[in-house]
C-alpha cells in the first residue's frame, strides 16, 4: 500500500497511463448547493490510495474540508477521487502543482471539479450496509470484534484487504438484516475511535447476492 505521504514528481516519461473517462460524471459527489468547498478532481490514482493519502498529499496547499475516493459496491477504489479546499486559491494552486505529476508511480490528472445538478441515483439514502472508514492499518481482529459485538442484527462483516499484500486497506463494511438496524448502528458508532482515529461512517450500496 502507498506510504502515508508521498511527494509528487513532475518527471516526464513516455508511457501511456490509464485514465478514467467520464469518471467525474459518474461519481456520487455532493450537489452544487452542498459542495463542501472548492473541489478538484484526481484521476488515474493507484487503487491502494485512500482518503488519508489524498489529505496528506494535498494539505500543504491549504485547508482541506473533505477528501473522497470513489468506490464500487464492494468498497474497492475506482481509481479516482476528489479533494475540497476552503478557498479557491488553494484549489487552483493544488491543480497547478500536481496535474500531470507522478504520484505513487502513476501520472495523475488533476482538474477543478465541475459541480452538477443532482441526480436521483447520486443520493445514497439509508441502506442495510454500513461503511466504516479511517480504520488504522494496525487494528487487530480483537479490536474490530469488540466494535461489531456491540451491534445488533449484523449478518455479515467484510474487512477490506489488499489483494497483493494481504494487508488491511483501512475500511470495512457491515451488513444488517434491515435498514433500521443499520441506522441504529451508525448512530451508536458515531464518535467511536480506534487507535486515536475517529471512524468515518456512511451508508454503502448493498452487495448483490452471488457476487464476491
Amino acid at each position: 500500500m502507498p506510504a502515508a505521504a508521498r511527494c509528487f514528481s513532475q518527471t516526464i516519461r513516455a508511457a501511456e497511463e490509464a485514465t478514467t473517462p467520464n469518471a467525474e460524471a459518474q461519481a456520487p459527489t455532493p450537489a452544487k448547493d452542498e459542495e463542501p468547498g472548492y473541489g478538484l478532481f484526481v484521476r488515474n490514482m493507484v487503487f491502494e490510495a485512500n482518503e488519508d493519502h489524498l489529505r496528506e498529499a494535498y494539505e500543504k496547499y491549504g485547508e482541506i474540508t473533505k477528501a473522497v475516493v470513489a468506490r464500487d459496491a464492494r468498497g474497492l477504489s475506482r481509481g479516482y477521487g476528489f479533494v475540497w479546499f476552503t478557498s479557491q486559491d488553494a484549489m487552483e494552486k493544488a491543480v497547478d502543482g500536481t496535474n500531470a505529476s507522478f504520484w505513487h508511480g502513476r501520472r495523475i490528472q488533476v482538474s477543478p471539479r465541475t459541480a452538477k445538478t443532482p441526480k436521483a441515483q447520486m443520493s445514497m439514502g439509508p441502506t442495510r450496509s454500513l461503511y466504516l472508514g479511517n480504520i488504522p492499518y494496525e487494528t487487530t481482529d480483537a479490536e474490530l470484534n469488540r466494535i461489531f459485538r456491540e451491534l445488533e442484527n449484523v449478518t455479515d462483516v467484510r474487512v477490506a484487504v489488499d489483494r497483493t499484500t494481504g494487508w488491511p486497506r483501512g475500511f470495512a463494511h457491515a451488513d444488517f438484516t434491515d435498514v433500521e438496524s443499520c441506522q441504529e448502528a451508525m448512530n451508536k458508532l458515531r464518535g467511536t475511535t480506534i487507535g486515536g482515529r475517529e471512524l468515518r461512517l456512511d451508508f454503502a450500496s448493498e452487495v448483490t447476492k452471488g457476487r464476491n
